[in-house]
């Protein structure tokens, strides 16, 4: 039988390529490459490996944006990226049974989705003002919806909070 916890041919392959370009003085984006390590590692259900590679993750994009622009929509890149990063974490961490650290990663995730989605709609409105038409494209939208709710909702049922759980499906649902 086919033990899904051993890394196949193609996930062996992607995860050395990944390792190799965290060596290289190409990889501009090294956060990326660790997230993508965590998501692998998860797949395999080897969650203690992908905790290890997402707190990389999270260490590498505060240093890659230390230093950056204090401008606004490089903070909230910044943002929308890490939120990814913690709502990936959170969800390791509930997986291998550490749910208190589940739940911090998730708030911290939802804390900076606010903050991209606030630049966003900053973002349209600006354009409104100028006259801009057309819709939304590059440049204004900033991140993606988070999946920290789906996260939460998860952890309060493995709490038993499941009154808690139906009001975070519900206030998904609604948006």
């Amino acid at each position: 039988a086919l033990d899904f916890r051993q890394p196949t041919k193609k996930y062996n392959k992607a995860i050395n390529s990944l390792k190799q370009s965290l060596n290289s003085d190409n990889n501009h984006y090294p956060f990326a490459s660790y997230q993508t390590l965590g998501f692998i590692y998860f797949k395999l259900g080897d969650y203690p490996e992908a905790i290890r590679q997402y707190q990389k993750a999270v260490e590498s994009i505060k240093k890659y944006y230390e230093g950056k622009s204090s401008e606004g929509h490089i903070q909230d890149y910044f943002a929308s990226n890490l939120s990814s990063i913690q709502s990936d974490f959170g969800f390791s961490l509930l997986q291998h049974g550490k749910i208190d650290e589940a739940e911090k990663k998730f708030l911290e995730a939802m804390k900076n989705d606010y903050k991209s989605w606030n630049q966003t709609i900053t973002n349209l409105l600006e354009n409104e003002k100028i006259n801009l038409s057309g819709g939304l494209w590059e440049g204004h939208l900033v991140g993606a919806t988070g999946s920290f709710t789906n996260g939460l909702t998860e952890l309060r049922i493995k709490q038993g909070k499941y009154t808690e759980a139906d009001s975070r499906k519900r206030e998904k649902d609604r948006l």
